[in-house]
């Protein structure tokens, strides 16, 4: 029994920690017999814990475990092992129930293993230390090997499986590992099982392996809802024995392998064979995977994390459902985190926890440190230890029982070791197990935690010794091994591997990956330390997806292989070879490779691989990261000591050249074009050493050490190269070629150095170099390829994209959950705000890292949830001696590289040749990079730069170089510094200045030469080569995140973040056309600088000089453009981040930008031949013009909504602009010297901010930037451009000054109380000064320097434009135009763009203007009489005219929603004759009428909204005196000076352009549609004075008054236009006002209307009707007239020029060219047909009708003002007009009737006789008719016209009357016509003077000698008297004069006048005192006696009334009857 419990003892060693406790009851053990057997053993729930997954055991056993020792015959019989039947059934730890007391005993056990661990391992380490020590082998041990020689192991029938219905508990699935049978046994030499031959010194082992298989069955079912042994049973039958099970999907099917072992027990003194011999033979290996079990896989990653994280909350978790107890779950959770998280942390830090915790420590290490003095402890003793174990963490139990072992041993106790016998450790002796009691894993941390007096304890040896006891040692090594004996070899034959993908278990193979003859060996000699591998492959094959059609390979080494019977891939690794030339070797061959695109196959894997939507791999990816991170933490430092130990590593690389083949639609056949990427030949070997001279101390300098003391390496990679074929390209002859018409990248040849250092703490040396160089990279290509490439890239079927997964918050809620499990350092959560911060500035300050798990070991070794309380003393310290540390600027890395030659060329392909189009150049193209600790610097170059089209010359006959550096020889053409430090470094401020990033870029010199015909090739060209653009449906834009950043006092406050400095040093750019140079531009020293700031960023820019040349060799004016000032401009801008966040916004002395500039005066030569020249060279890319276009519109619109936010966002920004504005100069022509100046004067702009007072916004005020800007001494003048500089100046424009100030509302967003934009604008008076000579000068130039365009620059004409011809105008047009065809385009959508963001709810004015003019001047002067024209100051006797515009005030008020409203208005318009020579009695020409001063001249109404636009101007009470003499004047040098300027300078192309049918069509195309419109024009009571004479007050004058009215209203329906002219009224009276007592009506009061509407469907239709046309000729009228007339042509001129001319021309005998003669023979054919219209005439059917009611002529006689109508003339008009335009047809009627007045009987009579009227009773007017009518002619009969096809027109008038013309002619009539003409014909000679004693046309004279009374009749009206009630008082000897009264009852004036009827015109004479006589008429002339009756006496008396006449007036006397004579 005793043996029995021995072997439980030991078995539970082996077993205890995965079976439940064994007793040897279960052990049936026949001693002799040697069969120990063990049945039935139940595994252990937790057998899993050391793996530290979240998984247990559900069911369990092991079968049998037997084990057959034949002690008897140990020799000669076979000890045989056997273990059958293990079956284990795993399951997530979640799905079983949760058990306190379990899992408290599990936690308990796992703790006490790990503290035993720790124990053997210090116990090793001190047996280690005493190697004298050493055993000799005991019988038991002798006995155990024996044993095991002769052992034959055999396991079969194991299954373990996992199942999980926790990961998806919608799609369970199972996945497990099987092994049918594995055995081992012995054998002979020739490998047959035998027993053991004790005589031989080697033994053989046969293993033998079956059905070893792998299974992962998705939605399976579950053995695990079973009982445990229900649940095994399943397990068991699952797998029958001996079949290949087929109810299972494989992961890897059924393998089975043979292997041969042959050992040497006595090879440490025997060296003929190896210690192990091992050859294993696999046949095959089949790997499969398919979609469902890779998602489950995935699934099962991502649970496996969340279960883990799961586990130390499971206690409290609720056994049921989520869906209903909601309130149970969420008070799991918060239990959870409190209890688990939460309240440990708080806890942990609390005083008394802390205090418990020492006293813990302290009484644990007291009672630990009884136990190991005391040889066997009291039962006690165990049990007070076992409380603390339980309390205490790990880290602190082995640091309390190592203190417990150091006080023992200082203090010369005895310590007992469980298992060490006594008599061992007294032969050790005290000092040596006091050096074992060094171990545990704590040594990195024990360092730095010096608790008590531990620090004190140790010496540094002994601490050196608890630090090697981590575990790390070296093997050390056996001298006595000879170097070249191999201690184990083992040989590995796979023949065959295949792994293969499917979407599902029953479909075809997406993917086969077959592997075969794979062998590798690898062998080991101790006795050198030396370790070989090698490794051959012999085939490598891909096959793809066969749909349809075989299955495509993908990947095949026999295809491209060179040579045959080689492996594809021959690796050898080799440490301490044999030879000793290295200390490592590693060689790797390989032949090529042939990979093969195919499409369906790649998008069916990619398909495969997707991860399925819901599915969070985050955690997956943070776990892999974390392990990885601990990885390289724990590689570090041995990859430190092999670097150290300096181990030379002897390395050869050959790879032969693989090619990847993409075919055309993603198939491979024969057929398809193809790209081929050649990979190239890629080769590395070790420089070796050995032809370098020896280097000694003395002699040696240390940099030829330094250099020296580097391993270098040789990279090269030949031939990488890429082609493109069509089918019936030879591509495999092609590879092998330079060069080839395959070939896109020519084959390209790299070599790289690579040195490491050997020293890697010398600054000096950086720790690595690569030095490579690029000979040449030459790309050529031309248009058919790079189209054939884009096709083929497009016609490749791609994976279909699937929406991006959206990430949920996951990672970052379980960070808390986390840091239990998963060791990692997590910084402090940063807010949002310092997080945007960091993606700026990177964050300054060191993070505060927590280290979640406990320092020691790199795992926790159970969910501890205690921190160690020395987490944060650490790592403060840590950070105290990383700031007490000052580092060396060690240099990390070190490369130089440059590309010597890149040559890219762009061919085009005619007639099968490829033509080179552009050709680049580059030459040296380097750049060298240094990485050191605390900086890095990085300079790149670029020598020389060539573009050029070898298809043109240009004038030297050399290839046309578009970029060239060959003019700079010496620098390199741009160089590139980039430096970053590290601000944390040593010498930051010192030597970095501050400055974290610094850029410098020196651009030295580059020639640009843009010659027209290459440029458009290559235009054209690469415009093709680019495949048409797909619309791309526009993204939502991802909107930035805001540039905020946390306002935060910072150390680092004054860095520098970045520092860019720019220099462009000079850069030429020619501009030429066919022929020659057209102009030369030069920039010179151009500087910019940036300066990024955490808190503010500096931009500043200069440039120095800038010139354009015009290169023609005949000009005169050589520098268009120059400079006057040291430089043209210095700019800075500061931008204050957050300068106005919080309390700083109040303070309007914060800005968040400042902006200061000066620019210096830019000097302008305006050439219209020059910038036509060049516009004619640009007008030659118009189509890239029009591209141009498209471009900026989409800019425009993007600049629009980044415009809309800036605005929203408010930001301040503070001006200071200084603007020396340019000097443009305008010569005359390009030949002449006169030339006018405009100098633009100083431009400055300051602003200011201000809060607005607002009620309602008191916490936030409104701000208002208030911005100035003034602009002085803007001026003109004239010079002349003499020996190369302009001399003399005249003034044109005295310097003007202009105040504008705007106001901008920053918060326009939210208020809307004041305008966004207000902007208030103040002109100065401004003085022009123009003499005729300057007129001249300036009409010159417009028709010279304007018109005149470059001879050379006609280019070829560009394709798909219209007519273009080369006049001015279009010019002008062309360049106002701008970018493109429509140039207004890219402005309406900006608008538009800017109008559709800014709609809003409210309506809100946008922009307020306020203009105020105050006044403007003109003073013209006279021409002087001398020709020469003398630049000096101005005869101030030569002024002529002052014309002075009063006030202009213009406001513009524009809204939100686009709608706006402006006005103008004029107060006042002056116009003053200011010559001293003439005699004048006013100079005032024109002003505002007397009177009306107060009013507004001119005042103009704009509104725009939603519902069209309306104008409405209104002009009133103007004054205008037309003196004709003078504005003849005036006039007149305008005339001469446009003669002059005009005709001096006859265009060019004035050759007479013929109007083409095309620009014909262009004018008569439709206007766009028209929104609606509305105009309105008021002329109000204007006065127009026509006078001859000025010097006279009242010289005769014509006064002219009327009121105007226009309407046009124009909408979508049509246009109406009506217009009405009121009161139209001529006077003609004395000149002056104050002399204007007598005046005679020249034209009664008139309306005339005007009508015209067009609709979009019906003609043009016109109406005009003038009512009454009452004219009246009288001599001083005709006087009047002739006397203005004669102004206009002075009396006495001399015969007119053209009279004495001769009629033979001068030139009459001059040899002539018959072209100039212009004979009509001589005429091209067709040439003058263009003038006639060809086409035939359609009428348009417009019409007009035009109707005069009456026109009323009176031809009056009598004495100046007061004339009598003699000759009266009465007509009407009537007339339609159709088609004018076209087939003219007019109608018209015309009605008179003239009468003349017989003054002897005092009536009208006709001279021309009304005739009677025969319809009705009455007379009717005579009647004249007219017709005219335009018809196209009808030939009859054959034409002799050869071209009578056109159409011919004719027109006809007809004049008829059907009416009888009577005349009557009377000696009366006869009699006044004469009387009518003298008086004309005297005013015609001005002889009469009697014109100015004006009469009135009835004068009663009383000559009664008593005052008489006068009634007058109603037509009457007394002149210069008062009359009450008619009646007028007359004292003897007075004179009463009378006009008619005009009256409106008659008809017209004319029947008012003809039918004078007695009754009408009377008077009442009644003398005083006596009654009134009779009704006297005034009609006839005669003398009438009438009686009156005295009142008094009642006496009648007689009076009589005499009526005569005298030139046209009436007298009429009253006397009495008696006269004396």
């Amino acid at each position: 029994m005793v043996f029995e419990s021995v072997v439980v003892d030991v078995l539970n060693r082996f077993l205890g920690d995965y079976v439940v406790n064994l007793d040897s009851s279960q052990l049936k053990l026949g001693i002799w017999g040697g069969d120990a057997v063990l049945r039935n053993l139940e595994i252990k729930e937790n057998a899993l814990s050391q793996l530290d997954i979240p998984f247990k055991v559900r069911a369990g056993h092991i079968g049998r475990l037997e084990l057959k020792i034949p002690w008897k015959n140990l020799y000669t019989q076979s000890v045989e092992a056997t273990l059958d039947g293990v079956y284990l059934l795993i399951v997530p730890t979640a799905s079983i129930k949760y058990d306190a007391e379990k899992e408290e005993k599990q936690l308990q056990e796992a703790r006490q293993r790990e503290l035993q661990r720790i124990e053997e391992t210090k116990q090793k380490a001190a047996e280690q230390e005493n190697p004298a020590l050493e055993k000799q082998d005991t019988f038991v041990e002798k006995l155990v090997t024996q044993v095991i020689k002769n052992l034959q192991v055999k396991i079969s029938n194991i299954h373990v499986r996992y199942e999980d219905d926790v990961t998806n508990p919608n799609c369970p699935f199972s996945f497990g590992v099987s092994l049918q049978n594995l055995s081992l046994q012995t054998a002979d030499e020739n490998w047959m099982p035998c027993l053991l031959d004790e005589k031989a010194k080697l033994f053989f082992k046969l293993v033998q392996l079956d059905n070893l298989f792998a299974y992962w069955n998705v939605n399976s079912m579950l053995y695990s809802n079973h009982m445990p042994d229900e649940a095994l049973r399943c397990l068991q039958d699952s797998i029958p024995g001996g079949s290949t099970p087929m109810n299972h999907d494989f992961i890897f099917r059924p393998i089975t392998a043979d292997a041969k072992l042959r050992m040497n027990p006595r090879s440490d003194v025997d060296f003929s064979s190896p210690k192990v011999d091992l050859v294993v033979n696999l046949r095959e290996v089949a790997v499969e995977l398919n979609r469902p079990q890779y998602i489950s896989i995935l699934e099962l990653l991502g649970s496996v994390d969340m279960m883990s994280r799961n586990l130390p909350y499971r206690k409290y978790r609720p056994q049921v459902h989520v869906h209903t107890n909601a309130y149970l779950w969420w008070q799991y959770v918060i239990t959870g985190i409190m209890e688990v998280d939460v309240k440990p942390r708080l806890h942990m830090w609390s005083w008394q926890h802390i205090r418990c915790h020492r006293q813990t420590v302290k009484q644990y290490r007291e009672l630990y440190k009884a136990k190991i003095t005391s040889k066997k402890p009291t039962e006690k003793q165990l049990r007070e230890l076992e409380e603390p174990e339980r309390t205490l963490d790990i880290f602190n139990i082995t640091l309390a029982r190592q203190q417990a072992e150091m006080e023992a041993s200082k203090a010369g106790l005895r310590i007992f070791r469980p298992g060490v016998k006594v008599e061992e450790e007294e032969s050790q002796g005290w000092l040596g197990w006091m050096w074992s009691g060094w171990s545990g894993d704590c040594g990195a941390e024990a360092k730095e935690v010096k608790t008590g007096a531990f620090d004190e304890l140790m010496t540094s040896a002994e601490k050196a010794k608890l630090y090697t006891a981590i575990g790390y040692s070296e093997i050390a090594v056996n001298h006595n091994l000879p170097k070249n004996f191999e201690d184990m070899k083992i040989n590995f034959h796979m023949e065959r591997m295949s792994v293969s993908m499917k979407d599902n278990k029953d479909q075809n193979e997406i993917l086969k990956l077959t592997v075969e003859d794979l062998k590798s060996m690898l062998t080991q000699r101790p006795g050198a330390q030396a370790i070989k591998l090698s490794a051959q492959l012999s085939l490598f094959e891909v096959t793809g997806l066969a749909s349809n059609r075989p299955a495509p390979t993908l990947l095949s080494s026999r295809k491209a292989a060179t040579v045959t019977g080689t492996p594809l891939l021959d690796i050898l690794f080799e440490t301490n070879p044999l030879d000793e030339s290295a200390d490592q070797r590693l060689r790797v061959e390989s032949q090529p490779l042939e990979i093969i695109y195919d499409a369906v196959t790649v998008n069916s894997m990619s398909a495969f691989f997707s991860p399925p939507d819901d599915l969070q791999l985050d955690d997956l990816t943070n776990a892999t990261l974390m392990k990885l991170e601990q990885f390289r933490d724990r590689t570090s430092t041995g990859l430190m000591y092999v670097i150290e130990t300096q181990k030379v590593l002897d390395l050869n690389v050959n790879l032969m050249a693989s090619y990847v083949i993409v075919p055309q639609t993603g198939f491979h056949d024969s057929t398809q074009n193809l790209m081929l990427l050649d990979l190239g030949h890629f080769k590395v070997s070790s420089l070796s050493r050995e032809g370098l001279p020896q280097l000694s101390v003395g002699r040696s300098t240390i940099e030829d050490i330094m250099s020296r003391a580097y391993d270098s390496f040789d990279v090269q990679l030949s031939s990488l190269q890429f082609l493109y074929s069509k089918p019936d390209g030879d591509w495999k002859k092609a590879r092998k070629l330079r060069q080839s018409a395959l070939h896109i990248l020519e084959p390209v040849d790299v070599k790289v150095v690579f040195s490491r250092a050997m020293v890697v703490t010398d600054s000096r040396m950086p720790k690595f170099k690569i030095s490579g160089e690029l000979p040449l990279l030459s790309l050529r290509i031309s248009d058919d390829k790079v189209r054939g490439v884009l096709e083929l890239i497009d016609s490749i079927p791609l994976p279909e994209s699937r929406p991006a997964p959206r990430s949920t918050n996951a990672h970052s809620t379980s960070k808390a959950l986390k840091q239990s499990y998963t060791p990692q350092l997590t910084p402090r959560k940063p807010t949002m705000a310092e997080l945007r911060n960091s993606l700026i500035w990177e964050s300054e300050e060191d993070l505060f890292y927590d280290a979640p798990s406990s320092p020691i070991g790199d795992r926790p070794f159970f969910p501890d949830n205690m921190p160690s309380p020395l987490q944060r003393s650490d790592s403060v310290k840590r950070r105290g001696l990383v700031k007490k540390d000052p580092k060396k600027n060690m240099t990390e890395f070190l490369m130089t590289f440059e590309i010597s030659k890149l040559s890219v060329q762009l061919c085009r392909l005619s007639g099968g040749e490829e033509v080179t189009v552009l050709h680049l150049d580059i030459e040296g193209l380097g750049t060298e990079l240094k990485l050191r600790t605390f900086d890095m610097t990085s300079y790149t170059f670029l020598r020389e730069i060539c573009l050029e089209c070898p298809e043109y010359m240009d004038s030297e006959e050399k290839k046309v170089h578009l970029i060239t550096t060959l003019d700079n020889t010496e620098d390199d053409l741009l160089t590139l510094e980039y430096t970053k430090a590290d601000k944390n470094g040593p010498e930051f401020k010192s030597e970095y200045k501050n400055t974290e990033q610094s850029v410098k870029v020196n651009f030295s010199s580059l020639d640009i030469h843009l010659h027209t015909e290459a440029l458009l090739n290559a235009m054209n060209f690469l415009i093709s080569l680019l495949p048409p653009t797909k619309e791309k449906k526009e993204g939502s834009a991802v909107p930035l995140p805001p540039f905020s950043l946390a306002s935060k006092k910072s150390k680092f406050e004054d860095v520098v973040n970045l520092h860019i400095r720019a220099d462009l040093n000079c850069l030429k750019v020619f501009i030429r056309g066919q022929s020659h140079r057209i102009a030369e531009i030069r920039i010179e020293g151009l500087v910019s600088e940036v300066l990024m700031r955490k808190k503010a960023v500096e931009v500043l820019a200069n440039l120095k000089n800038i010139v354009i040349l015009d290169c023609d060799k005949e000009a005169l004016y050589k520098q268009c453009v120059s400079i006057a000032d040291e430089e043209v401009f210095a700019f800075r801008m500061v931008n204050h981040t957050e300068a106005t966040e919080g309390d700083a916004y109040l303070d309007m002395g914060k800005v968040d930008t400042s902006v200061t500039l000066t620019v210096g005066c830019i000097q302008v030569i305006f050439l219209n031949k020059f910038v036509s020249s060049i516009l004619a060279f640009i007008n030659n890319f118009q189509v890239a013009k029009e591209a141009l276009a498209e471009v900026t519109v989409q800019a425009a619109e993007k600049a629009a909504t980044g415009v809309m936010e800036l605005a929203e966002r408010s930001t301040r920004i503070s001006l200071d602009v200084d603007f020396n504005a340019p000097v443009v100069f305008l010569p005359q022509s390009s030949s002449s010297a006169n030339v006018i100046v405009a100098d633009l004067g100083m431009v400055t702009v300051k602003n200011r901010f201000a809060m607005v007072p607002s009620q309602m916004h008191v916490k936030i005020p409104p701000v208002m930037d208030t911005m100035t800007v003034g602009l002085s001494d803007l001026k003109m003048y004239r010079t002349t451009f003499e020996e190369g500089r302009f001399q003399g100046e005249i003034q044109l424009l005295k310097p003007v000054n202009l105040d504008l100030s705007i106001q901008r509302n920053l918060s326009a967003s939210w208020y809307h109380s004041i305008p966004d934009i207000e902007i208030t604008a103040h002109l100065k008076p401004m003085n022009l000064i123009l003499g005729q000579d300057d007129m001249t000068v300036v009409l010159r130039t417009l028709s010279g320097n304007l018109s005149e365009t470059s001879d050379s620059a006609s280019p070829p004409p560009p394709p798909r434009t219209v007519d273009r011809s080369d006049t001015a105008s279009t010019k002008g047009s062309q360049a106002s135009g701008g970018t493109g065809t429509n140039p207004t385009s890219g402005n309406t959508v900006v608008t538009a763009a800017v109008v559709e963001t800014q709609k809003s709810t409210k309506l809100k004015s946008t922009l307020k203007l306020d203009f105020k003019f105050d006044s403007m001047t003109l003073v013209l002067y006279s021409p002087n009489g001398t020709e020469v024209q003398v630049l000096d100051s101005r005869d101030e006797q030569l002024k002529l005219a002052e014309f002075t515009l009063g006030t202009i005030s213009t406001s513009v008020h524009m809204f939100s929603d686009g709608s706006m409203k402006a006005s103008v208005k004029l107060t006042d318009c002056l116009l003053d004759d200011k010559r001293c020579r003439v005699k004048k009695i006013t100079a005032r020409m024109m002003a505002m009428r007397p009177g009306a001063e107060r009013n507004v001249m001119v005042e103009v109404n704009y509104k725009q909204g939603r519902d069209g636009t309306s104008l409405d101007t209104v002009v009133q009470d103007v004054y205008l005196c037309a003196s004709m003499e003078f504005l003849l004047t005036v006039a007149d040098i305008f005339l001469k000076a446009s003669q002059q300027g005009f005709s001096s300078a006859t265009p060019k192309n004035s050759s007479s352009t013929k109007p083409t049918a095309a620009a014909a069509s262009k004018e008569s195309a439709p206007v766009g549609v028209v929104a609606k419109s509305e105009i309105n024009v008021l002329v109000k009571n204007p006065e127009i004075v026509f006078v001859a004479d000025l010097t006279r007050a009242d010289a005769p004058a014509l006064v002219m008054t009327t009121e105007c009215e226009l309407v046009m209203k124009s909408d979508l329906d049509g246009q109406l236009m009506t217009a009405v002219v009121k009161d139209l009224k001529v006077v003609a009276c004395p000149f002056l006002k104050e002399k204007r007592n007598k005046e005679t009506t020249v034209l009664q009061p008139c309306q005339v209307f005007f009508k015209s509407t067009q609709s979009s469907t019906s003609p043009q239709a016109m109406e005009v009707c003038i009512n009454a046309l009452t004219l009246k000729v009288s001599p001083i009228i005709i006087n009047t007239v002739i006397t203005i007339q004669s102004v206009l042509s002075p009396a006495g001129a001399e015969t007119p020029q053209s009279e004495l001319e001769s009629p033979v021309p001068p030139d009459l005998w001059e040899r002539r060219s018959w072209r100039d003669l212009k004979l009509w023979f001589l005429e091209e054919e067709g040439k003058d047909e263009d003038a006639q219209s060809l086409v035939p005439l359609i009428p348009q059917g417009e019409s007009l009708q035009l109707a005069i009611n009456s026109i009323c002529l009176t031809l009056e006689a009598g004495v100046g003002h007061r004339t009598v109508p003699m000759l009266l003339a009465k007509s009407s008009f009537h007339g339609d007009v159709k088609n004018w335009s076209t087939l003219i047809n007019l109608h018209s009627q015309l009605n008179l009737e003239v009468h003349y007045f017989n003054e002897v009987m005092g009536v009208w009579e006709p001279l021309l006789e009304p005739l009677e009227d025969e319809t009705r009773d009455g007379f009717r007017p005579w009647t004249l008719g007219l017709k005219m009518k335009k018809k196209p002619v009808k030939y009859t009969g054959i034409s002799e016209e050869v071209d009578y096809s056109i159409p011919d027109y004719k027109t006809v008038i007809s004049i008829s009357s059907k009416d009888q013309l009577n005349i009557t002619l009377s000696k009366c009539g006869l009699g006044m016509l004469s009387n009518l003409g003298t008086a004309f014909a005297e005013a015609a000679k001005q002889a009469s003077d009697s014109f100015q004693k004006d009469e009135a046309p009835f004068v009663v004279k009383n000559r009664l000698g008593l005052t008489v009374s006068v009634v007058h009749s109603e037509l009457f009206s007394p002149l210069g008297r008062e009359a009450t009630a008619r009646r007028v008082e007359l004292q003897d000897g007075e004179s009463l004069n009378m006009d008619y009264r005009r009256t409106t009852t008659h008809s017209d004036q004319f029947s008012a006048m003809t039918s004078l009827v007695a009754k009408d015109y009377y008077i009442q004479p009644t003398p005083v005192g006596h009654t009134s006589t009779g009704m006297i008429p005034l009609i006839k002339v005669g003398r009438g006696m009438y009686s009156v009756m005295h009142k008094d006496s009642g006496v009648t008396r007689f009076l009589v009334c005499q009526i005569y006449s005298v030139e046209g007036s009436k007298y009429i006397k009253i006397r009495s009857p008696f006269q004396a004579s």
